[in-house]
């Protein structure tokens, strides 16, 4: 298996290891498992390299993230704005869905290091 994602890695690789899978196939062949681990990659993503805000990306989400709560969307603009900032914060770039609760993921993600890095 290759480098862990996220958590949903981390619990494939566990069952795997003590053979869990194996009975639960056995058991439910459609366990669906496959999506889980995907679901909670997502929720739950390995970060690496992550550092917190510059006071440049501190002042810009500032400006950026209260109209992006505010109307709940996120306009082409404003998501080459948050891209910047999940780039520098995390190393990479989020990957968009065409869900909102997906895409809230990405918005909570940088929310979290926001916090830290002002020490709200």
């Amino acid at each position: 298996m290759t480098k862990s994602k996220g958590i949903g890695d981390d619990i494939a690789k566990f069952t795997k290891a003590t053979g869990i899978d194996k009975l639960v196939k056995a058991i439910n062949p459609s366990c669906k498992c496959e999506e889980r681990r995907k679901k909670l990659n997502q929720l739950f993503p390995h970060f690496k390299n992550i550092r917190q805000f510059t006071e440049d990306e501190i002042k810009i989400y500032d400006e950026v993230m209260p109209v992006i709560e505010k109307s709940q969307r996120i306009t082409k603009d404003e998501k080459v704005i948050v891209n910047a900032l999940y780039k520098g914060v995390f190393g990479n770039n989020p990957t968009w869905k065409s869900c909102s609760p997906c895409n809230k993921q990405i918005i909570d993600n940088l929310k979290k290091v926001y916090e830290k890095s002002c020490k709200i």
